[in-house]
């Protein structure tokens, strides 16, 4: 299952906002009759049930950043041969090495394994769905 999660923002600048992913469950019971609907009865069509929230961080538990990227940490070594290594990476900054997202998307798996999708590690995010899958 894929979920696209659009950037919005009211401000001009960006937030230091650790990148999370709810969990909601979703039960739709559709209206299929052509009468008229009360907006009451339209509201039970939908029930949503929050589960939880979980917080993205790097692996050693370093919360993530939703600043503008302003450094590229560099590659681990032999992050090609190592799918668990990191390529280089956006950074708040050289002196502030948490990892920047900015979570737009969510591929999600029946067994509960997930990626997320993010503008600022496209590649990052193309080699861990190739171990996903």
């Amino acid at each position: 299952m894929y979920f696209r999660m659009l950037p919005f923002s009211f401000r001009d600048e960006t937030v230091d906002y650790q990148a999370r992913q709810h969990e909601i469950d979703f039960t739709f019971s559709p209206y299929t009759s052509s009468s008229k609907l009360s907006f009451s009865d339209a509201q039970k069509t939908l029930q949503m049930k929050y589960r939880k929230t979980v917080f993205l961080t790097e692996r050693s538990g370093k919360k993530t950043s939703g600043l503008d990227p302003a450094y590229i940490r560099s590659a681990e070594k032999d992050y090609k041969d190592y799918p668990l290594r990191d390529p280089a990476m956006p950074v708040v900054s050289k002196s502030d090495q948490r990892l920047v997202l900015d979570v737009e998307g969510l591929v999600a798996n029946k067994d509960g394994r997930w990626v997320s999708y993010t503008r600022f590690s496209l590649y990052c995010d193309y080699r861990l769905m190739k171990l996903f899958i």
